[in-house]
């Protein structure tokens, strides 16, 4: 279902607010897909496979930007069932306007794709490099040998975390990084989640109005949380 400001019906033309247009959270992508959305039909039902045969992208891009869409809340989606109560896929909704629009000019790609400083959460945070805080064994070993975790933790902390709280993720101790890590590789080996399969499920934490929590990634990596939102996002 689309919903839309402008309902000229008999303009030829595809009327739409450009208030998506000028948020510079999104990537460019995102906002091609918006375009794409917004110039169907009221009626349209959205359906992911199909929109990517629509460009040559594929599905994997297209996800990732309907991924923005729905942070930025242009995108929401629900579960639909048959009359038997059985899974039947998603309802999409898409907005023109988000209620979300931030006060400060800084994007969502900018945040994802910016050279990380040292303030930031790199890779010698996550894997605990060339350090001496008796994690390994000599220092250098890392057990973070799963890369899909690593850059969706650092997605996490570097991206969403900063998106919801406006603040950079407290630093993990050796001891904390070690358990989160190791909670999240073995939750998405038993799933079978790569990174963007685990990325979905971290947008399902962070979307969920009912969770009361500081959104620290330690509350996240908890076989509970992670199960539940697994559920929700209905990843197949």
């Amino acid at each position: 279902m689309i919903i839309r400001i402008s309902k000229d019906k008999n303009n030829p033309y595809v009327i739409i607010n450009k208030q998506f247009l000028q948020d510079n959270r999104l990537s460019w992508k995102a906002k091609g897909i918006m375009s794409y959305l917004l110039s169907l039909p009221d009626d349209w039902q959205i359906y992911e496979e199909e929109l990517s045969k629509h460009s040559k992208d594929g599905l994997k891009a297209l996800k990732s930007g309907i991924k923005e869409l729905l942070f930025f809340k242009y995108l929401s989606r629900h579960k639909t069932r048959t009359n038997k109560g059985q899974y039947a896929g998603w309802e999409y909704i898409v907005y023109e306007t988000s209620p979300t629009i931030p006060k400060a000019d800084v994007g969502f790609s900018d945040v994802r794709k910016r050279q990380v400083t040292n303030n930031d959460v790199t890779d010698n945070d996550l894997t605990n490099y060339n350090n001496d805080n008796g994690v390994f064994p000599n220092g250098k070993d890392s057990y973070c040998v799963n890369r899909d975790v690593v850059n969706a933790m650092k997605t996490y902390m570097t991206n969403y975390y900063k998106q919801r709280t406006k603040k950079k993720h407290p630093y993990l101790k050796p001891e904390q990084n070690k358990s989160v890590y190791q909670n999240i590789a073995s939750f998405a080996e038993e799933n079978c989640l790569d990174q963007e399969g685990i990325e979905e499920v971290m947008l399902c934490y962070f979307n969920n109005k009912a969770i009361d929590t500081d959104w620290n990634i330690n509350h996240f990596a908890t076989e509970g949380i992670m199960m539940n939102r697994l559920y929700e996002c209905d990843i197949t």
